[in-house]
């Protein structure tokens, strides 16, 4: 069974095309809260100032992921000494000696580790601190390279009906296997796109419009409503260890605990898939 976790991102002003982001007072409600499968929270130190309101409010059970900020200096050792100095910074911020996982967010910095020395100083603090490692990525095609310059634990992606093939399917679950990952996905209602009603889609999106009321028509099938048919989509890949999902309010909480799952069979998994980036990249929505 796949566990949650809570996203962050939308504590950013304006989030996202949906322009959402969500208030301090919901927010708090929403880390307090304790709900089964939902034991961690997935945050960055660039998300406001997020990582305090989590360190300072945060219900104590929620394990917690952070990425390191992108580096700023060209030299590999300043490189590293910036990724150490951040990380303890967040530590610092989230009132926590240690924490579940820091993941990078930008590939340029995984490169440093490629540095025997470096290699050495990183797992050090890695072992010191019971860290797991991973990476987020956009693209699955780099996702064997990095894996082959470092020993992580997890790699983040984006994953839903509309990226979704076998082929895609199948590699990751090779990777899964060879490398012993932790697969945590977000984007799963791409950015809430996904869950928006039919009328709000422009022609601009009209491809990923005529997706959704196929998706519809098969929850429909399923008896189930789209929200609960995109996770239950998910699940039934059985590669997926964590869902991350931004929440607004504590009935985004409920729509977790009240999660109606169903198995889907393969051929109502890969029906959905949409070719063009510019509709399911969020990067090609500005």
């Amino acid at each position: 069974m796949i566990k949650f976790a809570i996203g962050t991102s939308q504590y950013i002003k304006n989030y996202g095309l949906l322009k959402k982001s969500i208030k301090k007072k919901n927010f708090l409600q929403i880390i307090q809260k304790k709900i089964k499968n939902v034991n961690l929270i997935d945050t960055a130190p660039s998300y406001n100032s997020v990582e305090k309101i989590i360190g300072n409010y945060s219900n104590k059970n929620l394990k917690i992921i952070t990425k390191f900020n992108k580096t700023n200096s060209k030299e590999i050792n300043k490189k590293f000494e910036e990724i150490k100095e951040g990380f303890f910074e967040s530590l610092i911020n989230l009132d926590k000696k240690r924490i579940y996982a820091v993941l990078f967010h930008h590939r340029e910095d995984i490169k440093i580790l490629k540095n025997i020395a470096i290699k050495k100083k990183f797992n050090l603090l890695r072992k010191n601190l019971k860290l797991k490692v991973g990476f987020s990525s956009y693209d699955i095609n780099n996702i064997e390279k990095f894996l082959k310059i470092y020993k992580f634990d997890i790699i983040q992606i984006p994953l839903n009906p509309f990226n979704i093939n076998k082929k895609k399917i199948l590699f990751l679950k090779k990777l899964k296997k060879k490398y012993k990952l932790e697969i945590h996905v977000r984007s799963i209602f791409l950015q809430g796109l996904g869950l928006q009603k039919i009328s709000f889609f422009s022609k601009k999106f009209n491809l990923l419009k005529k997706k959704i009321i196929k998706i519809d028509n098969v929850a429909e099938k399923y008896k189930i409503s789209r929200y609960d048919f995109y996770i239950s989509l998910i699940q039934s890949l059985n590669i997926v260890d964590y869902v991350i999902i931004g929440m607004a309010s504590k009935k985004d909480l409920n729509s977790i605990k009240n999660i109606n799952f169903v198995k889907i069979n393969n051929k109502d998994i890969y029906n959905f898939e949409i070719k063009n980036k510019r509709l399911i990249d969020p990067r090609f929505w500005d």
